[in-house]
């Protein structure tokens, strides 16, 4: 028999499609875990407006309970979404990672070699350390919650991307490895 709305699909929350793993979604989180996840490569969608709308893209939302209560994001989110408070990244840390990350400050260090001592301005705090510890936290909680964890492989920042391109010749012939800078720097193809 047909009808009246025969032929419609009616979605609702319950036959919505699975959310998809990546971007990872970032809601009120600090500025340090914006600058790592992009010096690492690793795909996020910052979330302006907090309508349960914003947040149908992707699973995984990061936030900060530190800025604001979970109550209020459980009231966004779906059973199907993962909600990881980066504020359990700062337990057991003597000072708040994120804003060591994003200190501009120095501080002087000094090195003992023979014969003498090297003595440089650095940053106050090891940031690549830092990065290296939230990155791997961060990866343990999304991957433990049945998500993958996938990225391009890390560039300096401020840059958005890095592009490398590996050169392997093959058979080992000395004149070869004199052609390739030439042929770069004028743009003109290799020739076997």
């Amino acid at each position: 028999m047909v009808g009246p709305g025969a032929g419609r699909v009616r979605v609702t929350e319950l036959d919505s499609p699975m959310l998809a793993s990546l971007p990872l979604l970032l809601w009120r989180t600090p500025p340090g875990l914006e600058l790592i996840l992009a010096q690492e490569g690793v795909a996020f969608a910052t979330v302006k407006d907090p309508h349960p709308l914003s947040f149908r893209s992707c699973r995984f939302v990061l936030f900060d309970s530190r800025a604001e209560g979970a109550s209020l994001l459980r009231s966004l989110l779906t059973a199907d979404h993962v909600a990881i408070d980066v504020n359990d990244l700062r337990r057991g840390e003597r000072i708040d990672p994120f804003a060591a990350l994003v200190d501009q400050r120095s501080a002087r260090c000094c090195w003992t070699a023979q014969p003498g001592t090297v003595s440089e301005r650095v940053a106050r705090f090891p940031k690549a350390w830092i990065r290296r510890r939230l990155i791997g936290s961060l990866r343990e909680a999304v991957t433990a919650a049945g998500g993958v964890w996938i990225r391009v492989a890390p560039f300096p920042y401020p840059y958005r991307s890095a592009f490398g391109f590996p050169a392997n010749l093959a058979e080992s012939f000395p004149e070869d490895y004199k052609r390739s800078p030439t042929a770069r720097a004028n743009r003109t193809p290799l020739t076997a």
